[in-house]
């Protein structure tokens, strides 16, 4: 076991008495995750890169999935670079083992995913997530490889991210307490259609967990009123210089300051996304026949 690995179990370990989820191998499906917000700027991607570092750490087979439309920069956040992504395996220039990009933690990355914004955008029904043959066969592999496909996605308000959510086991939308990234949050909740079945939760970053409550509660009681929606504050991830020097520094924060107080809340972030997940009760998704999902 590599030093990197050792030091994210060691953390999760003194977090927390439970046992870490296994379903290495399941014959059911992985768990699907889906990461957006109502606006950039909120650090989703940085979210979205430690959170899958944190459920590796839980002995989970994760693959984070760059799937934001135009160049993704998830692998220079973890101080990669994926010159081959999606699109060159689509294209037949390159098998996916080549563009998967392995960390020593054992998260894999999937970079620059954003073809699937452009095979789902010139579809009109937001229901229709019609894949390509090739495309379907490259999900089928990663079925049988993870426990969780975690996608990075863009904002929630394109389509395309519509679409892919339908796929989704879970939804966490990521947005801070700042007016315009709450309304924009607020507005996507408004237009999005998910499934019944979906688990759709709210991460506030960059924020104290007083203000984050009082943010959650505005808009809590906004969705309630106009709505008639119910939404679950997963976790709070506070404001860090250490996440910011990460940032810099091209290192994610698990890996250079897993002791950091940022650290801790997406460690404790993702404990509490995984804590129903067993036993797995949804069938794996049939990539050969899918044509609509909800």
């Amino acid at each position: 076991m590599n030093d990197q690995a050792f030091q994210l179990r060691q953390l999760l370990k003194s977090q927390s008495a439970s046992q870490p989820v296994q379903f290495v191998n399941s014959p059911k499906s992985p768990r699907y995750v889906m990461v957006s917000s109502g606006k950039g700027g909120v650090g989703k991607s940085v979210i979205s890169l430690n959170l899958a570092l944190a459920l590796t750490a839980q002995n989970l087979k994760v693959c984070l999935i760059d799937a934001q439309p135009g160049l993704g920069h998830i692998d220079l956040l973890a101080g990669q670079s994926g010159y081959w992504n999606l699109s060159h395996v689509i294209a037949g220039s390159r098998q996916l083992e080549q563009v998967l990009l392995k960390l020593d933690s054992g998260l894999t990355i999937l970079p620059a995913a954003s073809e699937l914004h452009e095979l789902l955008s010139s579809q009109h029904s937001l229901k229709d997530v019609r894949l390509q043959p090739e495309v379907k066969q490259i999900f089928e592999k990663l079925d049988q490889r993870y426990d969780v496909l975690l996608f990075d996605l863009g904002s929630g308000h394109l389509a395309s991210s519509q679409k892919l959510a339908l796929l989704a086991h879970d939804v966490l939308i990521v947005t801070t307490t700042e007016t315009t990234a709450l309304a924009d949050t607020y507005s996507l909740l408004k237009h999005w259609r998910i499934s019944p079945q979906t688990q759709l939760q709210l991460v506030i970053n960059q924020s104290e967990l007083s203000t984050a409550n009082i943010a959650m509660t505005s808009l809590s009681q906004t969705l309630h009123t106009f709505l008639k929606q119910e939404l679950n504050m997963l976790g709070v991830i506070p404001q860090d210089e250490a996440l910011k020097a990460s940032v810099a520094a091209r290192k994610p924060l698990l890996m250079a300051n897993p002791q950091s107080t940022a650290s801790r809340a997406i460690m404790k972030l993702a404990q509490d996304l995984t804590h129903n997940w067993t036993p797995l009760n949804y069938e794996r998704i049939n990539w050969k026949t899918l044509s609509k999902v909800g």
